[in-house]
């Protein structure tokens, strides 16, 4: 029997290539796994803003619906509850400039968006099935302004007669109750 002897170069190799191997394929695992971590990362974030998209889209429509109340009906100043809490049914007083007027959208003591508060705000209900809670609304009457023409600051100012200026404030949500819209127009009747 014969035995052969391997060359000193061939002995020295022996598992470098197990070892390349192995940081090879780790590197690629790492590679895999920050795509990966890329990859939902960006799906969150395409979910979150298809999510601020419908609450976007319900506040649009229940602007729309607010200032669609004020065109159709006839606005009587007395319609609107100056403290904007129990019975305003969402119309809101703002006329009085003396005081100043609360954000009644903002103020966290009236709390109008409270689904609890049905009285203080306006729910639409719109096609909108899958969002957590149905757009709401509030009107605010801001007073009167001057009609097309008048010179601004000419006494005895606007008044009952003149064009009245309102305020509508929408709140959207989307499928989860944290993705929330908030919309305002101004409209002129």
């Amino acid at each position: 029997m014969r035995h052969y002897q391997a060359s000193p170069t061939l002995s020295r190799q022996r598992g470098m290539v197990l070892i390349v191997a192995l940081i090879i394929l780790m590197v690629l695992t790492i590679l895999g796994v920050s795509g990966m971590t890329t990859t939902s990362l960006q799906e969150r974030m395409a979910a979150n803003e298809h999510d601020r998209q419908i609450a976007f889209q319900t506040a649009e429509a229940a602007l729309r619906t607010g200032e669609n109340y004020i065109q159709s009906n006839s606005m009587d100043p007395s319609m609107f509850n100056s403290t904007c809490t129990g019975g305003s049914g969402g119309l809101c007083d703002c006329s009085d400039k003396t005081n100043g007027c609360p954000i009644y959208w903002s103020d966290q003591s009236l709390d109008v968006w409270n689904s609890a508060n049905t009285n203080k705000h306006v729910t639409v209900q719109t096609a909108f099935s899958q969002v957590a809670a149905q757009p709401m609304y509030i009107i605010e009457f801001l007073g009167w302004v001057n009609p097309p023409g008048a010179t601004p600051g000419t006494l005895p100012g606007p008044g009952k007669g003149d064009p009245m200026m309102f305020r509508v404030t929408a709140l959207g949500t989307g499928q989860s109750p944290n993705a929330k819209v908030m919309l305002q127009s101004t409209y002129k009747k």
